[in-house]
């Protein structure tokens, strides 16, 4: 059950990953002008805080165990 979670929630993150990624090109809303830049610059921000975050956890997961 719990590895059945984890894939659902990894699915989910990469499909939003590469969802997003492709909203922000200019085949759709946002053009190739300053919301263009602006939305990678906001969506890479949250990506890297979310890495660094995941990173923690599993580091002080890891610790607790020992």
């Amino acid at each position: 059950m719990i590895k059945e979670t984890k894939m659902k929630t990894l699915f989910f993150i990469f499909t939003l990953l590469f969802t997003n990624l492709t909203i922000a090109h200019e085949d759709h809303f946002l053009g190739d002008g300053i919301l263009h830049r602006l939305f990678h610059i906001l969506f890479v921000t949250i990506l890297i805080a979310v890495i660094v975050k995941a990173v923690r956890y599993y580091k002080f997961k890891k610790s607790e165990k020992l």
